[in-house]
């Protein structure tokens, strides 16, 4: 049922019904009021008292013209055609105080409708006398009720006769007319802004003007044609009557029209929401509100640019000025109650201000005390007291960080000699009781697996030595790094063949893509290869059996990316960052064998020539990506 409202020729139809509906209930309505007023309803109202009450009403009016044409143009007025038999079916006698006939058009008929109008107390000066003195008249009326001219009061007699035949169907017509209105009304409010296709309100290209002055327009144009109708229906009864009510009519259904479309393009924007945005009100009131904003935001840029120094003797001038302003307008006495209000006011903002500084300067000695855990109490203060406070809140927070990150690299170091200590005591132990001794005598059975053990371990240490030792040289930069072009392909393909049995071991596949072919970077071939076998070691030591490798170069922009992905074997629950520090490893069990030196030393290689090395860790997913500028 709402697609009714998506249909533009259904709500055309629905304004010109209402336009309909509009003009038949002004006309009745109109007609109504009219009949109701002069007495058409009234009880005991007939055909022929309407019709001599009519009669008399626009004879009293043209008897009166007469006399006024008399009195300001004398008879020649009078003689003119307009008064003759044959235009005119009204015959007049004016007639003075003595019964002396002053004017006379026609001798009425028998038959006529006639009446006096007195003319009492009319003031007139006499020349001879110089006095003013005061005449009574009387016009004696008879209107010829065969109406053989055509002229008004034929006119009359025609709606009086049409107003009597149509009294009861037109309080019926006026109660239908006027609920067409009312629901036409309802419907081209609710389907205002809709359009077929789209869902939003949609805005007419007037809707988009400014809502008052729109209103303005609208509101102007009213008043034309409403005051346009009035001066016709005024002067309805002339020749060309018909054509008047016609215009009257029209005149009145478009200044309806101009209301309705009022009424429409606010509750177009209505609908589209925010519509008091778009008048000129809101906009001159908005901008003069933008304006002070930032006058004040300047005042307030200047005020909080300035030292507090030059705030006090800024507010003491300005102080000074009003005081010898309110001084000099209201004299001694004024200067006396001055006094006392600025004590009254001064003495307790004097007061939180002293109470205020006492909380910083408590807050500086207990931060210089050591106490980094004190905060200051912000509460009471402002402006430059509270902005020192929050600045010494934040300088306790920065030792405080400063404090736990020193704590954090201690615990790292004692982490590093303990694990150190513990991975080297016992390979060095087996290393100087048994290695020397029972390699030579040619053991079998357990003594031949001890002496395997041994060899184990020992390797271990020796791996374990260089890799401290050579993470202690590339963090402290004492590695020197012989930077020479060098091809990428090669040596990362020389890499995965040397680990190419070691992954088969593990149970992964390797796939690479390397494009494209011979590019060049300036790196330390000896170093690189360091790098990329930390990495592939890692990868064998943790990655997912029956997994993929996937090894990838290729270059984007003036960069070349590196980059090795695979499955971890055990849950990484560690962010990115911890896992490149020292003696972390990802086997958190420590099921393998292994110091967690390895990412680290690789970082630290790989920033010696001018790369960078990051691990991204997405849930199982393990990412190494090697960066290098290109060489052009």
């Amino acid at each position: 049922m709402a697609e009714w409202k998506k249909r533009i020729w259904l709500k055309t139809l629905i304004i010109l019904l209402f336009a309909g509906s509009m003009a038949l209930m002004l006309l009745s309505g109109g007609a109504l009021f009219y009949m109701g007023t002069v007495g058409y309803y009234d009880q005991g109202a007939t055909k022929e008292t309407m019709m001599k009450r009519e009669l008399y009403n626009m004879g009293c009016n043209e008897a009166w013209d007469a006399y006024y044409n008399w009195e300001n143009y004398g008879l020649l007025a009078l003689n003119s055609t307009y008064y003759a038999k044959q235009n005119y079916n009204m015959a007049i006698c004016l007639q003075d105080e003595e019964g002396t006939v002053i004017f006379e058009n026609y001798t009425a008929e028998q038959d006529a409708y006639v009446f006096e109008i007195p003319i009492a107390g009319y003031m007139e000066y006499d020349e001879e006398t110089q006095k003013e003195i005061y005449r009574d008249y009387t016009v004696k009326c008879a209107i010829d009720l065969n109406f053989p001219a055509e002229d008004s009061f034929k006119r009359t007699a025609e709606t009086v006769d049409l107003l009597w035949k149509l009294r009861q169907i037109n309080i019926v017509v006026c109660i239908l007319s006027a609920v067409g209105v009312c629901f036409f009304f309802i419907c081209a409010i609710r389907g205002a802004g809709h359009k077929a296709e789209k869902d939003e309100i949609c805005l007419r290209w007037e809707d988009k003007l400014p809502l008052d002055g729109y209103w303005l327009i609208l509101a102007a144009s009213f008043t034309f044609l409403l005051s346009m109708s009035i001066d016709m229906v005024n002067n309805l009864l002339r020749q060309d009557w018909i054509v008047r009510m016609i215009l009257a009519v029209i005149a009145a259904t478009l200044a309806c029209m101009l209301v309705l479309e009022a009424i429409l393009t606010l509750a177009i924007r209505i609908k589209a929401g925010g519509w008091w945005k778009n008048s000129l009100i809101y906009i001159i009131l908005h901008r003069i509100w933008r304006g002070i904003c930032r006058i004040g935001s300047c005042f307030a840029y200047i005020w909080r640019h300035i030292s507090m120094i030059w705030r006090l003797v800024l507010f003491l001038v300005v102080w000074f000025i009003i005081e010898l302003i309110i001084v000099a307008a209201g004299g001694p006495e004024t200067a006396v109650w001055l006094g006392l209000g600025e004590r009254i006011v001064f003495m307790p903002l004097l007061l939180l201000l002293v109470i205020g500084l006492h909380r910083v300067m408590e807050g500086g000695e207990k931060m210089a005390e050591g106490d980094l855990d004190y905060k200051i109490d912000l509460r009471m203060l402002h402006g430059s007291v509270k902005q020192h406070a929050q600045h010494l809140n934040c300088i306790s927070e920065g030792m405080q960080k400063a404090v736990e990150a020193r704590l954090k690299s201690e615990r790292f170091k004692t982490e590093l000699i303990t694990n150190v200590s513990h991975d080297i005591k016992t390979p060095l132990t087996s290393i100087i009781n048994y290695v020397d001794l029972l390699k030579k005598q040619g053991l079998t059975g357990e003594a031949e697996e001890y002496v395997n053990i041994l060899e184990r371990q020992s390797a271990r240490l020796k791996k374990l030595i260089e890799d401290l030792m050579e993470a202690s040289k590339a963090s402290t930069g004492n590695i020197k790094a012989e930077m020479q072009p060098m091809q990428v392909d090669l040596l990362l393909s020389q890499a995965i063949g040397e680990y190419e049995e070691r992954f088969e071991q593990c149970g992964l596949e390797v796939i690479t893509c390397i494009q494209p072919e011979k590019v060049e970077i300036m790196a330390d071939g000896r170093l690189l290869w360091r790098v990329l076998d930390n990495l592939f070691n890692n990868i064998c030591k943790y990655a997912q059996e029956k997994t993929r490798v996937y090894i990838d170069c290729y270059t984007k922009e003036e960069t070349v990316y590196i980059v090795l992905r695979n499955i971890s074997r055990y849950q990484l629950n560690i962010p990115e960052e911890e896992l490149m520090e020292r003696f972390v490893r990802g086997d958190s069990s420590r099921h393998t064998e292994g110091s967690g030196l390895g990412l680290s030393i690789a970082r630290s290689l790989t920033q010696l020539q001018n790369g960078t090395l990051q691990i991204l860790i997405d849930g199982d997913l393990f990412k190494a990506m090697l960066e290098f500028p290109k060489l052009c």
